[in-house]
């Protein structure tokens, strides 16, 4: 009797943890544009985002898939192949570590956490995890953790009710107006901050008589930035927002002006451009939908 209850105990304690576990990795739920989107492997079985050392990981193949790329692994050489904007091929990146390795469109990637640190991939159980900032640059699409509702938000089609930073919208092209001009552009996930009227931003277009272009695809209504002086305080310039070839917004920077935030009507655009003329920097800049 009483080995048939220490049994009956022994049971019901593995159910037990095989329901904290199966809470547990069922804890962390991913959205995409806002529905529900369940993770699957390579065999169709659902996997789980989970936490390790402060870093939220997610399964690459299944956000991968959830975002329209076609995701392949070359076992010999453990690496996984993602594919966006070109169609999959055959390739063989000869990988010499242990390490799990991954390319999107045949480019290899180096994989950050929040704070700017390299993270390596994890294998588990025959998936491979990435960490959640690292897949979110590597593919392209805004990723939001909340830790509250312990939710993953990704945004395809969709503006994140807190806008697109520049790293997401990045120019697809700078142009330099003069062959000397400086004009380039600074971003948050590689570190990079600029000062402007003695405050330093990041997310940043900024120099001197150049113009950056980008592609907005109709999703976007309003850009807001911090906009002000990089040098030359006593001289005038001019920053002007061209929205599908015409004028959306003009601003002259008069001399000794101070930064102050601004927002620009894009009014679901096309295309945009910011022209510079003079030593001008935009800062934070934070692209909103509806």
């Amino acid at each position: 009797m009483k080995k048939f209850l220490i049994m009956i105990v022994s049971v019901l304690s593995l159910c037990v943890i095989l329901s904290i576990s199966a809470m547990a990795a069922s804890d962390i739920t991913v959205y995409v544009d806002n529905e529900y989107t369940e993770m699957v492997d390579v065999n169709g079985n659902t996997v789980y985002p989970f936490v390790q050392n402060g870093t939220t990981y997610i399964p690459v193949r299944g956000v991968s898939q959830a975002l329209d790329c076609q995701v392949e692994w070359d076992g010999a050489n453990r690496n996984v192949l993602i594919y966006k904007d070109m169609m999959p091929e055959v390739k063989a990146f000869r990988n010499t570590t242990e390490e799990i390795k991954i390319y999107v469109d045949n480019e290899e990637q180096t994989l950050y956490d929040a704070n700017g640190t390299e993270v390596k991939p994890i294998a588990k159980n025959g998936t491979t995890y990435v960490p959640l900032r690292g897949v979110s640059k590597a593919l392209g699409y805004p990723v939001e953790w909340e830790g509250s509702t312990k939710s993953i938000y990704v945004w395809k089609d969709l503006v994140s009710p807190n806008g697109v930073t520049l790293d997401f919208l990045r120019p697809y092209e700078i142009q330099h107006i003069m062959g000397w001009s400086s004009l380039d552009a600074h971003y948050e996930s590689d570190g990079e901050s600029i000062e402007i009227d003695g405050e330093y931003y990041t997310n940043v277009i900024s120099g001197w008589d150049g113009a950056a272009l980008f592609n907005l695809n109709g999703k976007y209504d309003t850009l807001t930035c911090v906009l002000g002086p990089t040098a030359n305080l006593y001289e005038e310039k001019t920053v002007i927002f061209i929205v599908d070839g015409k004028i959306a917004e003009t601003i002259v920077i008069e001399p000794n002006a101070f930064a102050e935030e601004i927002s620009v009507d894009l009014n679901k655009g096309l295309q945009l451009t910011i022209k510079i003329d003079g030593y001008a920097g935009l800062g934070n800049i934070t692209f909103y939908g509806e």
